[in-house]
């Protein structure tokens, strides 16, 4: 029998260093461009943005299809568990195959970035399979309208439940998801007031859940939305100076401020640029948010093109949390042709390191940058980084395709082309000191590579 094709995230060298070299500062911006709108880029991929250019690079990320309806069902067939998870952690394995293997990598990236402004979480009961819809809402509306995804994320269950709206009624109003709407959603504190926050409480009363079917005896029900008139509060109330009488309502006060445009535009330059806001940057973004309506695409354009997101001195500044560092190496080390265990010895290294999907640790989500190196975080880290390469043959040929030197074939394919002499020559001692032990030189060379500082950022 032939064997199956093996769906690979990787791709094949087709490019030496000298013609990397060559390229220079195109090639050197389209790798940064692909690092922050997605994961760490393969070659095949740098090649096929080169033919491209820039511009239309850009454009391409931003113009994902949508999620095709039936492509969970490989995942579903290999790991019966996702398909109706109780829990988060059965949900997870999807999401992390999602990551890896997709050909729309800032589909998948916009996705992770709701995931952590929006945290959900929940480590009782039943949300597992709640939380997977709720990602699947991020990938097919996450580049498009804020208001929308406000709107949606208004009618999302595993939001109402999480912050307890569904228990929210005119005669007890629970303020939860109100106050989280406005300071950690969509416009930063400062931005409103307590009768703002308990406006929109009163708006958002009623709109609870329902338990949905099960496809099977005794298996995960899903919640549905539910709106129950009765509980609902009826009467306009001023918030931001407007009346709101429903969650619609809401949403449309908070799009209307400016502040709203300010904190979007700043959470996202943020998280797809450095820690440090560039303020006329950030002002070009919320200028666009506002002529576009909260348009995510064009503020993500506006961020790709701008003059500071190319600027040299961005690069390598960002540390990798911990799924990305994870799905990064995945997609370059490993070969996908179906769903397998793997994914979730993914997810567990990946809570390892500090950062477990599905699990925010609250609704603030997520701390950044260099907290992520903080501790027994940078070992783990690194070892996890080297047991993966060294034992990639997939990597180890890849690195001999090219005909280099061992220590550019290993920083090559680990897209590390641009360390700093001072890296670079650290890991030549290092490769040079390596005795013989039989495997591929490359292999254990690279299991030095993962070490270099500027392995952990992108």
């Amino acid at each position: 029998m032939a064997a199956r094709p093996e769906r690979r995230a990787g791709g094949a060298v087709t490019q030496t260093h000298a013609h990397r070299a060559a390229a220079g500062k195109p090639r050197a911006e389209l790798a940064h461009l692909l690092r922050r709108a997605g994961f760490t880029p393969t070659d095949a991929e740098l090649d096929q943005a080169e033919l491209l250019g820039y511009r239309a690079t850009v454009e391409r990320l931003l113009s994902p299809p949508p999620p095709a309806d039936d492509e969970q069902y490989l995942v579903h067939r290999h790991l019966p568990a996702t398909e109706l998870p109780i829990e988060a952690a059965m949900a997870a394995p999807e999401v992390m195959w999602q990551l890896i293997t997709s050909g729309h990598p800032l589909r998948e990236k916009v996705a992770l970035f709701w995931h952590g402004l929006f945290a959900t979480a929940f480590k009782d009961g039943n949300a597992g399979v709640d939380q997977a819809a709720q990602i699947a809402m991020f990938r097919r509306h996450g580049l498009g309208s804020f208001a929308d995804l406000l709107v949606r994320l208004s009618l999302d269950p595993a939001m109402l439940v999480w912050l307890d709206n569904q228990l929210s009624a005119a005669d007890r109003v629970n303020e939860n998801f109100g106050r989280e709407l406005l300071e950690l959603f969509s416009m930063g504190r400062g931005s409103y007031d307590e009768q703002d926050v308990h406006a929109s409480a009163l708006a958002f009363t009623g709109w609870s859940v329902r338990p949905g079917p099960s496809a099977f005896h005794l298996g995960a029900r899903p919640m549905w939305f539910h709106y129950d008139a009765q509980r609902h509060h009826g009467s306009p109330q001023q918030m931001l100076g407007r009346d709101v009488a429903n969650g619609h309502d809401v949403v449309a006060a908070i799009m209307a401020q400016p502040a709203t445009a300010r904190y979007i535009a700043t959470r996202l330059y943020l998280f797809f640029s450095e820690q440090s806001p560039h303020p006329e940057t950030v002002a070009a973004m919320a200028d666009t948010f506002t002529l576009t309506g909260g348009d995510i695409r064009a503020v993500l354009r506006t961020l790709f093109t701008s003059r500071r997101f190319l600027d040299p001195a961005v690069r390598r500044v960002q540390v990798k949390s911990p799924v990305e560092l994870v799905v990064g190496l995945a997609r370059t080390a490993q070969s996908w042709s179906v769903p397998d265990h793997r994914l979730g010895e993914l997810v567990d290294a990946a809570a390892l390191m500090g950062q477990r999907l599905l699990t925010p640790p609250n609704v603030a989500g997520w701390a950044s940058g260099e907290a992520w190196l903080q501790g027994a975080n940078l070992l783990e880290r690194i070892n996890f980084a080297a047991r993966l390469v060294g034992a990639s043959a997939l990597l180890a040929s890849r690195a001999e395709q090219t005909g280099l030197p061992v220590l550019d074939a290993c920083l090559s394919a680990l897209d590390l082309d641009d360390v700093s002499e001072q890296s670079r020559d650290s890991l030549a001692r290092a490769i040079g000191r390596l005795g013989d032990d039989g495997g591929p030189a490359s292999g254990r060379a690279m299991t030095l590579a993962v070490a270099v500082p500027e392995f952990q950022y992108c």
